[in-house]
């Protein structure tokens, strides 16, 4: 964990942040950036870090011998169901940056595991 006296360290989850934010920067600006544009892609970007938490709380407790959380195998069912709706609902209602948000969001959990199988975590 990074301290007030530690040294600063550029993990994964600084790229994936810079990432995913600008990407939904990109239709944030050409959509004319207005107010309710800015506070779409704040939300996206913050339910973004909620995910991005999530998935390493999830990952820390799946290589423990005895998990601590028994419903965690629902987290992706929940997961793309939740986002398979969000998608079809930002499709009807044209808001382009929440659709891409909702596809990153998607594809997050897959590059999760691919990044995993090249650093697992250590028990």
């Amino acid at each position: 964990m990074h301290g007030h006296n530690q040294p600063f360290i550029f993990r994964t989850k600084h790229v994936e942040n810079i990432f995913v934010f600008l990407v939904l920067l990109v239709p944030t600006l050409l959509s004319g950036g207005s107010l309710l544009s800015w506070v779409c892609m704040t939300a996206i970007f913050f339910s973004f870090k909620h995910v991005q938490i999530s998935d390493r709380l999830r990952e820390r407790d799946e290589i423990k011998p005895q998990p601590d959380i028994d419903c965690a195998q629902w987290l992706n069912i929940f997961f793309v169901a939740k986002e398979s709706l969000w998608i079809m609902f930002f499709v009807l209602a044209g808001s382009y940056t929440a659709i891409i948000g909702s596809v990153l969001f998607l594809l997050y959990p897959f590059w999760r595991k691919y990044y995993r199988s090249k650093w697992p975590l250590k028990v």
